[in-house]
């Protein structure tokens, strides 16, 4: 039997997927790309996410609180490099995101990262890296992240209801088009 929090935990862990996610299809794999930015200018400017990255799984731990309406967590992906880049491109909106460490798998290698920033008008995270990932290795993008549990009716979202007038009960909910 579920209980109210595993629905929560479970529904939570949904809309993270969705709000953590990399294009998730290969590309035929190409020489090293560099990324140059200025400002908040990025190389990357499509709402679909570039494919040098392919998620292979996925850690993800989320603490709401539904007295402050809000919510922390943490997440570790592990990605493919299909193509040698510089650069690292996430969905991301409405959340403010913490870059913990970015590393090799079997290395334990740290990668620095240069810089990050979010673009608002994509809803993406873009983080420019020191150097360019190895072509064919496994990464490990660690981040940590605090959102609001608006009433938007978007992304990861609050709603409330009333059981015969009396106590207000609340629910969170993740709604993604």
């Amino acid at each position: 039997m579920h209980t109210p929090v595993s629905k929560i935990a479970a529904l939570t862990i949904c809309c993270l997927f969705a709000t953590l996610t990399y294009a998730n299809s290969l590309d035929e794999p190409g020489n090293a790309t560099a990324c140059v930015i200025s400002g908040n200018e990025t190389c990357w400017n499509d709402l679909r996410l570039p494919k040098d990255l392919v998620p292979q799984s996925y850690e993800i731990l989320i603490h709401p609180d539904l007295e402050r309406f809000d919510f922390r967590g943490w997440s570790c992906v592990e990605v493919f490099v299909n193509t040698s880049v510089n650069y690292i491109v996430m969905h991301t909106k409405d959340l403010n995101i913490t870059i913990n460490d970015i590393r090799y798998k079997i290395y334990s290698e740290k990668i620095e990262v240069e810089r990050h920033f979010i673009n608002g008008e994509l809803e993406q995270l873009f983080i420019k890296l020191s150097s360019h990932l190895l072509r064919h290795s496994a990464v490990l993008i660690n981040v940590s992240f605090h959102g609001i549990l608006n009433k938007k009716e978007q992304g990861f979202f609050r709603s409330s209801y009333k059981i015969n007038s009396i106590p207000r009960f609340f629910e969170m909910l993740c709604q993604y088009q």
